[in-house]
């Protein structure tokens, strides 16, 4: 429930991310594939799902197509293995994660666009700022975009179990 949620939250974000602070780019599927990767169990399912995510990023992406997929899978790949170290119960173990997987995919995208597009200029003035900025940006995304609402909804989901039992612990014809 939580992963659909998550996935619900990242396609929203990859939607908008464009209209509403076009100057703010974000990894919009980080934060999801931090969840992913910390509830699944199969590396190749982590994968392809990341891949999937890459492509939904393709598909809006003015990039040459396949990048966003490329990158997504090489991240799932390469950091998927750190899932063991770090807890789904905590929030800053998610944020950080979600912020190295956007760390290493906007590294591995910069790459790949100087190999095969030419429009990236790689100066190296501003690379550190950069890198930089993209953690605590998406680190930032992911505690607002996904710890509000998905807390907000697992603890309206107890009241409202809460309130079903209670209410037919309650009832007349209980009894």
């Amino acid at each position: 429930m939580i992963l659909w949620a998550a996935f619900a939250l990242s396609t929203l974000a990859l939607l908008f991310q464009g209209s509403v602070i076009p100057e703010f780019p974000l990894q919009a599927y980080a934060p999801f594939q931090a969840l992913l990767f910390l509830q699944t169990r199969s590396p190749t399912r982590a994968l392809w799902i990341s891949a999937f995510c890459g492509f939904l990023c393709d598909c809006l992406s003015s990039d040459p197509f396949g990048i966003c997929t490329a990158q997504a899978a090489f991240a799932a790949w390469l950091l998927y293995r750190f899932r063991d170290y770090l807890s789904l119960d905590r929030w800053l173990h998610i944020t950080l994660y979600a912020a190295l997987i956007a760390g290493v995919s906007i590294a591995f995208q910069l790459t790949l666009l100087f190999l095969f597009d030419r429009r990236a200029g790689v100066s190296g003035k501003w690379s550190v700022g950069d890198i930089v900025g993209i953690f605590l940006r998406n680190a930032l995304y992911t505690l607002l975009w996904f710890r509000v609402p998905i807390t907000l909804g697992e603890r309206l989901y107890k009241v409202l179990i809460w309130f079903v039992k209670t209410k037919k612990s309650l009832s007349p014809t209980a009894h």
